[in-house]
């Protein structure tokens, strides 16, 4: 049988991204947005023009019934995110549990060095979260200055419908932050969803153990054909790797599965 390789694009459109990995304290959002600020400019010193970080960094995976540690949107970890993207020149990602009248929401915002210019609620609800959280109803996708990124949170990558949508908005990245903690659906769905819809898959995830669910790890960076640039597969820190939009792009358009579905 022939194979099929896409050649790589000149590199025109190349830069750094990372993912963080980190373990979260629960409730503790000053011990983890410093832990997390650590991360971010260690990615930062080593080159990444965009950082995403697990589902619920400020707080871990709480009790949505018996704790409320809700924000507004430009509450305490929006206005965190916005100060280290315009101290650093860079695009972060993360995510937190958003007030918004009676309703609270899973949102992710990303924020550029000129503030948020994008936020998503997540759709796809795990079971602590329904009935707790409103669900979102849209894929935001964000026209930044280095690409057009689509934003999914945890056990929204699970599902092909979710990807899809941001792929037929021709993304060029998908981030997602996750707290996730089946290791064979977490490999197969974060390279699943990149080749699917021939884009970069940028997947931050948790590692630790909350409310007795120990957290996968395995944050990577997966390329447009579903190959896994770079991983780590347990421990804190970061991955970085660079990707290259003009590649994506490429992909996208030789692949042809948006042409011929």
């Amino acid at each position: 049988m022939e194979r099929y390789f896409i050649s790589q694009a000149d590199g025109s459109h190349m830069f750094k991204v990372a993912a963080v990995q980190m373990n979260c304290k629960l409730g503790d959002k000053k011990a983890n947005m410093a832990k997390s600020e650590e991360f971010i400019l260690s990615a930062c010193e080593a080159g990444a023009k965009l950082v995403v970080l697990p589902e619920l960094f400020a707080t871990g995976n709480y009790d949505l019934k018996l704790d409320d540690l809700s924000e507004l949107m430009y509450d305490r970890t929006t206005k965190f995110l916005m100060d280290l993207a315009a101290n650093n020149g860079v695009h972060v990602i993360g995510s937190f549990i958003e007030r918004l009248g009676d309703d609270m929401r899973n949102t992710t915002i990303i924020c550029g060095p000129g503030g948020v210019i994008g936020a998503y609620n997540k759709v796809f609800l795990w079971r602590g979260e329904v009935g707790a959280l409103k669900r979102g109803n849209d894929f935001e996708v964000v026209e930044s200055p280095i690409g057009k990124i689509g934003m999914l949170t945890c056990y929204d990558i699970a599902f092909p419908e979710a990807g899809r949508s941001l792929g037929k908005k021709r993304v060029n990245i998908i981030a997602s932050g996750s707290a996730f903690f089946t290791q064979n659906t977490w490999d197969f769905a974060t390279k699943a969803r990149a080749y699917e819809n021939s884009a970069y898959h940028i997947a931050a995830n948790r590692i630790g153990n909350d409310q007795g669910r120990p957290y996968c790890g395995m944050s990577r960076i997966v390329d447009p054909m579903g190959k896994v640039l770079a991983e780590r597969v347990d421990g804190e820190g970061f991955v970085i790797a660079d990707i290259d939009i003009d590649y994506a792009k490429k992909v996208r358009a030789e692949v042809g599965f948006f042409q011929d579905e």
